[in-house]
């Protein structure tokens, strides 16, 4: 898979806004939207930090429009991708805990340091799965200042804020 060092174009939203989309189809950008696709926004680490167990109540479900091709594509690719990242937290999981106990690291002067690292590299191919999979075309980010709607097209990113009178900012 090819680096995904695309720009990302972000519009911050009020939770209490809802979004009102362009339209044609956020995949493609070129078909009219005959179909929704439910998406979780997923918390930041320091929303969840500060809210605690609570963070994934707090997040709302946004629905988005996409054509028929495109729902059916983006919904495989977000269920592939999900259960390519829990594979990967539980193998790199069960790695580290096998070369825990194959190296003996419980009851050393260092074991938390060893387990800490060994937990590290085994979620490699996960973090390695995050930077080099190729991002979906519309992301959506609860944060403080409301919702994070992070577009990879920027024509549909315009299209996006000058609908919902917001302003856009570019990500690397």
């Amino acid at each position: 898979m090819l680096y995904h060092a695309c720009v990302q174009y972000q519009i911050t939203l009020p939770v209490n806004q809802p979004p009102v989309w362009p339209l044609h189809c956020v995949g493609c950008s070129s078909r009219p939207p005959t179909h929704t696709l439910r998406v979780r926004a997923q918390p930041t680490l320091a929303f969840a930090a500060l809210s605690g167990s609570l963070a994934f109540v707090f997040t709302p479900t946004v629905n988005f429009p996409a054509c028929q091709e495109c729902a059916t594509k983006l919904r495989s690719q977000r269920l592939r991708r999900e259960f390519l990242l829990w594979s990967g937290y539980a193998f790199g999981g069960a790695l580290a805990i096998w070369l825990a106990i194959l190296l003996g690291v419980y009851g050393t002067s260092f074991a938390k340091a060893k387990l800490i690292g060994l937990s590290v590299l085994a979620l490699l191919p996960v973090i390695a799965f995050e930077t080099f999979m190729l991002p979906a075309p519309v992301q959506v980010t609860r944060h403080f200042k409301g919702l994070i709607f992070s577009f990879t097209d920027h024509k549909y990113a315009v299209h996006f804020a000058v609908d919902n009178d917001a302003k856009i900012e570019v990500s690397p």
